[in-house]
C-alpha cells in the first residue's frame, strides 16, 4: 500500500487486494476505484475509496515512525531547510512530532495541516472547535485542515 504524497490517491498491489474483503462494484461516495476494461480493480484508489484498503493495512510501530521522522528531519537540515509547510499529516502524527520537539530532536519549524481526506476526520473532527496548536515550543503549528 503506497500513498501519493498529496494524500488523494494510493496504490495497492495484488497481494494487498487479496487480503481485503471483496470490493464493491460501484465507487464509494467521494472516491474512485480505478478499474480495467473488464471492470476489475487496478489497485489505484482515490480519496474516500482509499478507506477500503487502508483499514486493513498495519500501522507502523512507534519506533519505526520515530526513526522515519528523524531520517526525514536529517535530510531537510542537510538540504538547508529551516521551515516547512506540511499539508497532510494525520492526527496520530501530532504526538510523534511533539515528542521529537520535547526531546530536542526537531530542528525545524513546521506549519502542518491535518489531512481529512480518505478518513472520517472531515465528517467528525474537522470543525471550528477542533483543537489547534499555536506554535508548540516555537516549532510546530497545526491550524488548518487539508
Amino acid at each position: 500500500w503506497l500513498g501519493r504524497i498529496d494524500g488523494h490517491a494510493a496504490w495497492a498491489n495484488s497481494a494487498a487486494l487479496r487480503h481485503v474483503p471483496p470490493l464493491p462494484d460501484t465507487d464509494p461516495h467521494g472516491g474512485r476505484i480505478m478499474r480495467d476494461k473488464r471492470g476489475s480493480p487496478t489497485g489505484i484508489f482515490t480519496d474516500t475509496a482509499m478507506r477500503l484498503i487502508a483499514a486493513y493495512c498495519p500501522r507502523p510501530a512507534h519506533a519505526e515512525s520515530a526513526k522515519a521522522l528523524q531520517l526525514a528531519l536529517t535530510s531537510l537540515v542537510h538540504h538547508g531547510l529551516t521551515a516547512i509547510h506540511d499539508p497532510g499529516i494525520g492526527l496520530e502524527e501530532i504526538p510523534l512530532l511533539q515528542e521529537a520537539i520535547d526531546q530536542g530532536r526537531f530542528p525545524i519549524r513546521s506549519y502542518a495541516m491535518v489531512l481529512a481526506n480518505g478518513n472520517e476526520l472531515g465528517e467528525h473532527v474537522a470543525t471550528p472547535s477542533t483543537t489547534k496548536l499555536h506554535s508548540y515550543n516555537g516549532r510546530l503549528t497545526v491550524r488548518a485542515v487539508e
